[in-house]
């Protein structure tokens, strides 16, 4: 049951994330991980202060074993339990964790908590100029919403999402991209209805600067 649990963790792990996202007691956590490292399952990896706090399996191929013979419905438990451990331990930094807490609400099948953190995690990516993770973040967030009720909600949040997807085209395929293009168009239909001045403003700039990179002067003056 503990292996099944760091399986799911899948990466180094401390023994405080252990503890609070295992639902045996500390005594028998503890028991299970040091039979667990008896049997050279899991080992101790040495912290930034030379010390044996964290764990990991021995090697990459026994994850792999354990996690695929997980059930698909104890997977989403488990994932589930360890998005809600990291948010506890990490209560007061969540951003510095979101990418790690929406890829365990999406295994978990917590779609609107997923999507938050994608956002969350974008967000910082983008500041840093990660531009890669926030474009898979990006994508993997508007695959999500397609499972989400059709209203108003769901397109205020895609319009966000298009919003910063068109940035990230806009620095990495520049302005002449058709996907950029075709992002502002869904992005400029959505603004009819949800928009705001800002973001209206956003998605016009944008195409003008499309059109007028591809020398379409009758598409800027409309």
């Amino acid at each position: 049951t503990l292996a099944e649990l760091a399986a799911a963790i899948g990466r180094p792990f401390d023994l405080d994330l252990l503890l609070h996202a295992n639902d045996g007691g500390e005594t028998e956590t503890m028991a299970a991980l040091d039979e667990l490292w008896q049997r050279r399952i899991l080992r101790e990896q040495p912290t930034a202060a030379a010390s044996f706090e964290r764990y990991d399996f021995t090697h990459e191929k026994l994850r792999e074993v354990v996690y695929g013979a997980i059930s698909a419905p104890r997977r989403r438990l488990l994932h589930h339990r360890i998005a809600e451990a990291l948010a506890v331990s990490h209560a007061g930094s969540l951003d510095q964790i979101g990418a790690e807490l929406a890829a365990h609400y999406d295994a978990a099948g917590q779609v609107e908590r997923a999507i938050h953190f994608y956002a969350q995690a974008c967000e910082v990516a983008e500041s840093l100029y990660a531009l890669d993770d926030a474009l898979r973040w990006t994508q993997r967030a508007l695959i999500l919403l397609e499972q989400q009720p059709v209203g108003e909600l769901r397109d205020r949040t895609e319009l966000r999402f298009l919003l910063a997807l068109a940035r990230i085209y806009r620095i990495t395929r520049g302005w002449a991209d058709h996907e950029l293009e075709a992002v502002l168009e869904r992005a400029q239909s959505l603004c009819v209805a949800v928009g705001d001045s800002v973001q209206r403003s956003q998605v016009l700039y944008g195409l003008q600067s499309v059109y007028v990179v591809q020398a379409r002067h009758d598409d800027v003056h409309k």
